[in-house]
Parts: structure tokens; C-alpha cells; sequence
């Protein structure tokens, strides 16, 4: 028999929020001296670019792990007449930078804001990096100057519609190499110790990809790896030696191992839904809202919420009874 649940409404129904997730070679390291110095007050000199172009590339490098480049050579140096124009994959025109070339060399983290601070860019090569994360609007600006770009094999994204056209008019297959999390995952079949997962597949699906399946009782963790999909193409997975009736914080990844010319493996931020096994137990919640009076028009909402809460639950039968 199931068991009754009475409730008397003001209810609030609330969903929870995802968490918002060596090869050798060359590394030339600046002097201690310089790299602990602001980036305004290390470009305050004469040098062959603007002083604020100059901090924009110093920016580049603290915020993309410039410690850890493959190949930093130059870079805080400001030795040279020519610098920093001298620093690898630094190209100067006219007295300011054009091109940033930095291709395979680990920049890791966030995508630059800071490339906004150079208004004479042209070309950008950040491929086969680690950056990861959204990117964000000012670089259309790089678009409407009539400028390309290469961010293939990254971990990049958009949720913007304008962004991804400045994007795509840059570099027009960029999206179809990125190691981004999967969209639209959900449970789709429920049993008493197992869920069914489904979710879109990315447009990334070679050089040996796959999805990481992790679970965890809370939603701060710890999570628990259960498993991985043989390939990218893979649409689903069945999350297995589970509990009856419990709920489950469910992340799914997508992984790139390091190949060709990208020297590291690229895990995508996590895709996060929320679970519930079948119980032998079934609830029948029943909820009263007094909607007389001026309470009315908030009987749709409590509708939805209640809908919405419910959904994924195959545990629960919702009955709403109002006057």
C-alpha cells in the first residue's frame, strides 16, 4: 500500500542548481622578480607596443598557466629592445600586436577576456590547448575586424546565439572538435536498482572519446565513478548497482585523451541531473491549496512546480485538490 502524504500549501518546490566545473619541452621561465609584478607596472616602460597591448599579453599568460607552457620563451622578459614583440608566439605590425600564435603549447583554464585589450589583433591560433569554459562575447570584436582564429581541440563553449556566430564566421568548424559536456541529460527508465540515462551526443565523437559516468548521494559529493561509454556516439547508459528508492546527483563528462598534436587529455565541465530509483513503497502526496479569493491565479504555477518537481520521481503521485 502506499504511504499518504498530506500537505498544506504554501508549498515551494525547488530544484537544485549544478554546481557552477608532461610532454619535455622548452619552458623558459621568467626571472621570480618579474613574474610577481603587476602586469601595469612591468609593461611601465618603453617598449615596441602600447603599455596597456603589453599587459594584456601579461594578463594572457598568468590567467592561461603560463608557468606551465610547453614554450614560454621571452615571455616577462623585457630585456630586448623589440619586446615584448620577441616573445614566442608574439606577432607585431606597425607597432602593436596582430597575431597571437600559441598552438599546442598547454594554455589552460578560462578563455582570455583579455584578448579584448588588444584592438589590432587579427589572427588567433589557440588550438590543441586546455581553455576551457565559455566563451565570451568581446570576442567578436576579433570577428568584426575581419579576423580568424583557430580554437579546435579545446573545451569550449557558447550559450549565446551572437557569440557563436562571431565564433563560427572565426572559425567555422571550431564547435565540431571541442570536449564539451553532453546536453539534455536525463533518466529516461526507472527500476528498483538501477536508472536508465539519456542525454545528446556531442559533435566531437573521435580520437577515442568517451563519457565518465559519476554518482553521489549529495549534490556537494563525493562523487563516485561508475563507469564510462565505449565511445562518443553513445546516446545513454544504464547507472546500475543502485539503491531502492534513493536519490542520486548524477555527473557526465566527456573526455579527450591527449593525441597528435593536443599533448594533454581534456575533461569537459560536467553535465549534472538529479535521480530517484523505484521503491517498493510507492507515496501518494496530496496537496491542498485554498485558492479562493486572491489566491486563484497562482493555482497554475503551483500546478507546475509541483508537475515539475514530480516528474522524474517514479515514486510519487502527486493529487492537488483546491477550493
Amino acid at each position: 500500500m502506499a504511504r499518504v502524504l498530506l500537505a498544506l500549501i504554501a508549498l515551494s518546490f525547488g530544484w537544485p542548481s549544478p554546481p557552477h566545473n608532461a610532454l619535455a619541452g622548452v619552458n623558459t621561465r621568467p626571472p621570480p622578480a618579474l613574474a610577481a609584478q603587476p602586469a601595469a607596472s612591468l609593461c611601465d616602460q618603453s617598449l615596441a607596443i602600447p603599455p596597456t597591448e603589453c599587459a594584456a599579453l601579461v594578463t594572457i599568460y598568468t590567467s592561461t598557466g603560463g608557468s606551465t607552457w610547453i614554450n614560454a620563451t621571452n615571455w616577462l622578459s623585457l630585456s630586448s629592445p623589440v619586446a615584448p614583440c620577441d616573445w614566442r608566439g608574439v606577432i607585431c605590425e606597425g607597432g602593436h600586436v596582430a597575431a597571437l600564435e600559441l598552438a599546442a603549447n598547454r594554455l589552460s583554464g578560462p578563455f582570455p577576456p583579455s584578448l579584448a585589450d588588444l584592438p589590432f589583433l587579427t589572427r588567433l591560433a589557440l588550438a590543441n590547448n586546455r581553455l576551457q569554459g565559455i566563451v565570451p562575447p568581446n570576442i567578436c570584436a576579433l570577428a568584426k575586424r575581419g579576423g580568424s582564429a583557430d580554437l579546435a581541440y579545446n573545451a569550449l563553449d557558447t550559450r549565446r546565439a551572437d557569440t557563436r556566430a562571431c565564433l563560427d564566421r572565426l572559425d567555422p568548424d571550431w564547435a565540431t572538435t571541442q570536449t564539451v559536456a553532453p546536453r539534455r541529460l536525463l533518466p529516461t527508465a526507472f527500476e528498483l536498482n538501477a536508472i536508465q540515462l539519456g542525454w545528446a551526443p556531442i559533435a566531437y565523437s573521435g580520437d577515442s572519446g568517451f563519457y565518465e559516468i559519476s554518482y553521489a548521494t549529495t549534490l556537494d559529493g563525493p562523487y563516485t565513478l561508475h563507469g564510462r561509454t565505449t565511445d562518443r556516439r553513445a546516446s545513454g547508459y544504464r547507472l546500475d548497482t543502485l539503491a531502492p528508492g534513493t536519490t542520486y546527483f548524477v555527473q557526465v563528462r566527456s573526455i579527450t585523451p591527449a593525441h597528435g598534436n593536443q599533448p594533454d587529455a581534456l575533461r569537459s565541465d560536467e553535465a549534472l541531473t538529479v535521480v530517484v530509483t523505484s521503491a517498493v513503497q510507492k507515496i501518494l502526496l496530496i496537496v491542498y491549496f485554498p485558492a479562493d479569493n486572491d489566491l486563484a491565479p497562482y493555482v497554475p504555477m503551483v500546478k507546475g512546480r509541483l508537475r515539475f518537481g514530480s516528474q522524474f520521481n517514479p515514486n510519487v503521485r502527486v493529487v492537488m485538490l483546491s477550493d
